[in-house]
């Protein structure tokens, strides 16, 4: 059954990519969403930005459990992502991985080289935010969200 639920979710997401013209209404009858994401604060448009949508508390809280891992160019210090979704929680995970290795860069003590942000633009104390803190409730047919790199 989850092996079916994965291809639907990659099926929809794959066909509605070329579909950025249709109607919300198309949407909210088959239950997915339009998701706009911005992401802004980059220094530079080098590298690119690596995004994490997850879907649960323990996706969030790991770093190879995500919902769908997204790599998006940088132009003009930004990123923009159209997702089509199906409805329900999500929370956003992003960094700028400036030179293409594919992995936060830290500094000592684990602090992050790269800029880094969440979706609710939160940010952790000593660490990442709380999953109830990032998400964000997907039910409406377009929903648009903006997080800013820090």
């Amino acid at each position: 059954m989850k092996k079916v639920w994965i291809f639907w979710v990659f099926f929809v997401f794959l066909t509605g990519m070329g579909a950025a013209t249709s109607q919300s209404s198309d949407l909210e009858d088959t239950g997915i969403c339009r998701l706009e994401i911005l992401v802004t604060g980059f220094d530079n448009d080098q590298g690119k930005a690596k995004l994490a949508l997850v879907n649960s508390r323990e996706s969030f809280a790991s770093e190879d459990a995500q919902f769908m891992g997204i790599n998006s160019p940088v132009i003009n210090r930004q990123a923009h992502l159209t997702l089509n979704l199906p409805r329900g929680e999500y929370a956003v995970k992003v960094f700028h991985d400036e030179n293409g290795n594919d992995q936060l860069d830290t500094r000592m003590f684990g602090i992050p080289a790269e800029r880094y942000g969440f979706s609710n633009n939160v940010r952790g104390t000593l660490g990442p935010p709380d999953y109830s803190d990032a998400r964000f409730v997907l039910d409406t047919a377009e929903h648009a969200i903006s997080i800013e790199v820090k």
